[in-house]
């Protein structure tokens, strides 16, 4: 936290980056992130959507870009949690794992990751944050916003393209990063209005940052 609060926010890249894995091999099928995608999309006109990602690719593309949102399945490791991923298409040869991210050096304004457990460790490290929004926390990420356990396909996509529409002002402009907090917080407040007796639904997404 002190090292992305002591970036300077203009340094950061001015593109954004979505990366969906709605069909990696060996995982169950996600739909839903394919259709989440797609809505950002048109939210961000000028965003880079990468459909069939890699780690090497999303290593590639992460500097050029301000704002980095990923749609896929999260994976943590509670046995070593430096091993803990998001998934890609080539998770079984080569994962792009919280070590990965973590050794970035990065001036970012915001991680979205639209995925499962990316803001949990094992209690061993529970002091540690040991976790995929920590990783990108310590790479320079000045927001991230992260999930506490897993979260529905569909309901994913709704708090998503809520959040989007807020930093974008429907779709109009640039993401705004420093709204983060807010516009996730409105989000979820939004979804609990909706399905008040599904805490399951909206009370896993967190933000942290400055």
């Amino acid at each position: 936290m002190a090292y992305s609060r002591a970036l300077r926010s203009g340094e950061a890249g001015s593109g954004t980056l979505i990366v969906t894995a709605s069909d990696a091999p060996g995982v169950a099928p996600l739909p839903g992130a394919q259709a989440e995608a797609e809505i950002l999309a048109r939210l961000i006109p000028s965003a880079t959507v990468v459909r069939h990602p890699t780690r090497a690719a999303v290593l590639a593309a992460l500097p050029s870009c301000r704002v980095a949102h990923f749609a896929c399945h999260g994976y943590a490791d509670f046995a070593d949690p430096a091993a803990s991923q998001l998934v890609l298409y080539d998770h079984g040869t080569s994962p792009l794992t919280v070590a990965d991210i973590s050794a970035l050096r990065l001036v970012s304004g915001l991680a979205y990751l639209s995925a499962c457990h990316t803001a949990v460790t094992s209690l061993d490290m529970a002091d540690e944050a040991v976790h995929l929004s920590g990783a990108f926390h310590l790479a320079g990420y000045q927001n991230v916003i992260g999930t506490l356990w897993p979260v529905g396909d569909l309901s994913a996509g709704m708090v998503a393209e809520d959040f989007y529409r807020q930093l974008t002002s429907g779709g109009v402009g640039a993401p705004d990063t420093t709204l983060a907090s807010l516009a996730l917080h409105a989000a979820t407040r939004r979804l609990r209005h909706r399905f008040p007796g599904q805490p399951t639904l909206w009370a896993g997404y967190i933000h942290t940052g400055i």
